[in-house]
């Protein structure tokens, strides 16, 4: 017998009922008596609580308080109620493994339809109450679907696969390592379409690859925006022919094909279905999906932006940040116990110091737990009275804990502690509140996040006094200026802010200048073009086509040269390079940044690499495009330098097809690609050797593929 049934055991005998259960709410009741007397004591309650957390019989108490309060006495009383419910009952609440999991592997939304759930799996298959690979898979089943209010007999059917699979030893091995929270994110993929029991078993079957590749198996589908009958994508049509022609509609899309939902759906279920987590991903007008290839190394696929509304998630907040988050917190299993034993002991306590102290004792314990901080702001607005410096420490806190996910801090403190804390406040001291955010925050963290909107909330909350709005943008830039990540960004909020009228901008533009300039020149282009150079490096550097175009917009009313002659296109299609974003291996004192925005253009741009190995620019386009052709033009000066000049596409910017190599040098070279079927978004130049590479425009040409 172990230890951990021994004294579980125990707490049962001192609660009167043995081996036998009395009613769930007069255990409720005995065990909070026997949680609230181990606290009992003159002192510090933070001590007393932190006592009671470290002690075996105690947290097995609070495990056991933790359920029934969750559950509530109600829910389990009817659950018992049902055929072998009692024994279910006893058989879960008995068994701290399975419990445990059931209490710490993520937010249970609707405990009703969980704990039936369990039940059912439990009935068909007892062995998932023992097994560890079953208990992580059951946990994880009755908390989805549960959460989804999906049918029993789906979350059998569900089950029964996995599980099959697992000792047919058809799954990745990666699903072997899986703990009962990984699973939920298999457990929670749609139970129809590519999710379907049928579609599941295809794409088990016939969809076999290294976790990496998952990331590109949606290209296995042909992207159509109408079928072989004409019918739109958009219209009930589209599939209607081929219903009854195939098993499972995975396999009927992957030959018919479809556009970005159905080869996202396709990509992130064949993962699913082989045991690999992965979630659908909504983006503006575009569906993409990411695939976690390893534990901790969550990888878009397929992905146009970083505006990212992760489907299959724990929280209510949709956040790709979130997701990343997630993994972290549940990763660290010892900090993540440590915070839920006291996370149940806010559940048991009754006086608000108490309850305060145990909220405080689960963020120390684990300073990045999600819902240990949104537990407690949610505890904290529901009170009266708070004392103002609870909140302020509240905003304090949050920041310091979330360094390292801006997103995150920024949700917290918005939603808690700004209605408190700058209630009454003059605008200097809101200034001063609202920039302690921005004094420790530096980088995007995981993933580029709203940050503009942020601002603008901010901004609101000042009021509408402009002088108070340009003080705040002057505090902002001053702490950004350096900042790459976040010193375009603020300067691109400050330009479509500031533009009601020709004062405003005249203004902005004065503090910008004075602020990002280095030169102190008086003269309003240059101190522009200088901070336009600043902006393209930074987005170039951070991989940011938002920044980057922000930056081209600015250009293009300050710029005042005439396009190039251009009357004839030199290839059909449109130009698919038009906004591309630009990146280079590097920049020297011959560069003039601010012209690589006109590279991919009908104006003439510019580039120029130091003199290095190999030297390379690459375009990303807007779109998957499929090309018709390339024109290169090149520098009028030292044109025998750029050459021999290897040209390659790549749909994903990592896997590279070379198109050809360029060993002559011309003013002009024109890539003739069409009915080659070449689809690609990325688009590279690389100097072959030890030199300098310079050209003023990398035209593209073709058909938009998405």
């Amino acid at each position: 017998m172990t230890l951990h049934r021994i004294i579980l055991l125990g707490i049962l005998a001192l609660l009167g009922t043995g081996n036998a259960f009395s009613s769930p709410a007069s255990d409720h009741a005995a065990l909070r008596d026997a949680i609230l007397r181990d606290v009992i004591g003159k002192g510090d309650p933070a001590v007393l609580l932190s006592r009671q957390a470290t002690h075996l019989a105690s947290r097995e108490k609070l495990l056991q308080f933790a359920f029934l309060d969750q559950f509530t006495p109600e829910v389990v009383s009817k659950v018992s109620a049902i055929p072998q419910g009692e024994t279910f009952i006893r058989t879960l609440r008995g068994n701290p493994v399975w419990l445990r999991m059931l209490m710490s592997s993520g937010p249970i939304n609707n405990p009703e339809q969980t704990l039936n759930h369990l039940a059912s799996i439990w009935k068909q298959d007892p062995a998932c109450a023992t097994r560890k690979e079953l208990q992580t898979l059951s946990i994880a089943i009755a908390l989805e679907f549960g959460k989804n209010k999906w049918p029993q007999n789906r979350a059998w059917t569900r089950y029964a696969f996995y599980r099959d699979s697992q000792k047919l030893g058809l799954l990745h091995p990666i699903y072997d390592s899986l703990d009962a929270w990984e699973k939920r994110y298999l457990a929670g993929h749609s139970i129809n379409l590519h999710g379907g029991e049928k579609s599941q078993i295809w794409l088990r079957d016939n969809v076999k690859l290294p976790a990496e590749k998952y990331r590109s198996a949606c290209w296995q589908l042909s992207y159509r925006s109408h079928n072989f009958f004409g019918d739109s994508v958009q219209g009930p049509m589209y599939y209607f022919p081929y219903q009854g022609s195939f098993n499972s509609f995975s396999e009927m899309t992957r030959y018919v094909g479809g556009v970005c939902g159905r080869l996202s759906g396709y990509g992130a279920a064949a993962a699913v279905a082989n045991g690999i987590p992965a979630t659908t991903m909504g983006e503006p007008g575009h569906c993409a999906y990411t695939v976690r290839v390893a534990r901790g190394q969550w990888k878009p696929a397929y992905t146009l932006s970083w505006k990212r509304s992760v489907h299959v998630r724990f929280y209510k907040n949709s956040s790709y940040n979130l997701l990343v988050l997630t993994e972290a917190i549940f990763s660290d299993t010892k900090a993540l116990e440590n915070a839920l034993t006291h996370l149940w002991q806010t559940r048991a306590m009754k006086t608000p110091a108490s309850i305060r102290a145990a909220y405080l004792l689960a963020i120390k314990a684990q300073p990045i737990n999600y819902e240990a901080w949104e537990n407690y702001g949610n505890w904290l607005m529901a009170q009266k009275n708070v004392p103002l410096k609870h909140w302020q420490e509240f905003h304090t806190s949050a920041i310091n804990a979330y360094t390292g996910y801006p997103e995150v801090a920024w949700n917290l403190i918005s939603r808690f502690a700004y209605p408190h804390i700058l209630k009454d406040r003059s605008p200097r001291e809101k200034i001063r509140i609202l920039s302690a955010f921005h004094r420790k925050i530096s980088s995007w963290g995981p993933n580029r996040w709203d940050f503009e909107r942020a601002l603008t909330r901010q901004a609101k909350l000042l009021g509408g006094d402009t002088n108070d709005q340009f003080a705040f943008f002057k505090t902002l830039l001053t702490l950004h200026k350096n900042s790459p990540a976040y010193s375009g960004t603020t300067l691109a909020w400050g330009q479509s802010h500031f533009n009601k009228s020709i004062d405003q901008q005249k203004k902005y533009i004065l503090i910008a200048t004075r602020i990002m300039s280095q030169d102190g020149n008086k003269s309003r282009q240059k101190p522009l073009f200088t901070m336009a150079n600043r902006l393209i490096l930074d987005a170039e550097k951070n991989n940011d086509p938002t920044t980057f175009a922000l930056a081209g917009s600015m250009l293009r009313r300050i710029h005042q040269s005439k396009p190039g002659e251009l009357a004839q296109p030199a290839f059909s299609g449109e130009l698919l390079s038009e906004g591309a974003m630009i990146r280079t291996s590097g920049t020297c004192r011959y560069d003039t940044p601010w012209k690589h925005y006109f590279l991919p253009s009908r104006q003439t741009g510019f580039f120029h690499t130091p003199r290095q190995n190999n030297p390379w620019v690459e375009l990303t386009l807007k779109q998957f495009g499929e090309l018709s052709g390339i024109e290169i033009v090149n520098w009028t000066r030292f044109r025998s330098r750029v050459v021999p000049l290897k040209v390659e596409v790549s749909e994903d910017g990592k896997t590279w097809q070379e198109i050809t190599t360029l060993k002559k040098p011309r003013a002009v070279w024109k890539i003739d690609l069409k009915g080659k079927k070449i689809r690609a978004r990325h688009i590279r130049l690389t100097k072959q050797g030890h030199d300098f590479l310079h050209l003023n425009n990398i035209r593209v040409y073709g058909k938009r593929r998405s």
